[in-house]
């Protein structure tokens, strides 16, 4: 993921694009029973970069609530700048 994305700054550099945005699916850490080994990978990223970045990492709710203890969840909540919880509604 991180060779990926040093070769899409090169790419937005070079076009002038302004900006890369990466949408993260956390799923197949879950799948492949690696959760813990996220914790670190996201801990370890900075909260913010020197370039123009936009992250969206998305986990589904349930490993999220079924993985993790409650200070994993507290530290991956606080470690990203932003969070939002999306709820389904009841139609």
């Amino acid at each position: 993921m991180v060779e990926f994305s040093k070769r899409l700054f090169k790419v937005d550099v070079k076009k002038r694009k302004g900006g890369v945005s990466i949408v993260s699916d956390m799923g197949s850490y879950f799948y492949k029973a690696l959760h813990q080994e996220l914790v670190g990978y996201e801990l370890s990223l900075p909260q913010e970069f020197d370039v123009s970045l936009k992250g969206l990492c998305i986990y589904n709710q349930l490993d999220f609530d079924n993985a993790f203890t409650n200070k994993q969840k507290q530290e991956l909540i606080n470690h990203h700048n932003k969070s939002i919880k999306l709820i389904a509604s009841e139609c």
